[in-house]
């Protein structure tokens, strides 16, 4: 009879984007945990990262292949079920900074915007641009406000935006109200 408990086994890998770790035993009270250790730009090979569904991994790599972007992009768009997809995504950001962003951008040429929309990243990005839009349509009323009042100004578009700024529905009251230009100015 086969002992049961050699025949589960649970084996821990700690994986270390950006290296530096190592193989180690946790211990807390009666548990006791041993862990192998993998440092990505040491140990794993890009090119075979790249064909398998932890493509994304391969962004750390110390030797990335010319066209790393694009085929992490096109692992990432040709993977089976959407949940695959989304974590791929996800683990392609934590990589940040020009990569990352090089990333979105070509799965976005994949038309992939309704995938990213979905990931945390994408709805990040979304926020930004909802309130980019939100204080630019500010600062575009306003300054249409200021035109009809005051017609052209040499820092229509400086005044618009500190208004608006400032205290937007106070100062389209104010305006409406006739405050002069003097008063609105600094």
């Amino acid at each position: 009879m086969t002992n049961t408990r050699t025949q589960h086994r649970i084996h821990q890998i700690a994986v270390w984007p950006l290296g530096g770790g190592y193989s180690g035993r946790f211990r807390r009270d009666q548990a006791r945990l041993d862990y192998r250790s993998v440092n990505v730009p040491d140990d794993l090979d890009p090119g075979a990262l790249l064909d398998s569904p932890l493509a994304p991994l391969a962004l750390w790599s110390q030797k990335p292949p010319h066209d790393l972007v694009e085929r992490v992009a096109d692992r990432i768009a040709t993977s089976g079920p959407l949940e695959e997809q989304l974590v791929q995504i996800e683990l392609g950001m934590l990589v940040g900074g020009p990569l990352a962003a090089q990333v979105l951008e070509a799965l976005r040429r994949r038309g992939m915007n309704d995938v990213l929309e979905q990931t945390e990243s994408g709805r990040e990005i979304a926020r930004r641009n909802r309130e980019q839009g939100l204080e630019q349509g500010r600062v575009d009323g306003m300054r249409a406000v200021l035109r009809a009042r005051f017609g052209d100004l040499s820092d229509l578009d400086d005044l618009a935006r500190r208004l608006a700024d400032a205290d937007h529905d106070g100062n389209i009251a104010r305006i409406v109200g006739g405050a002069t230009l003097a008063e609105l100015r600094p």
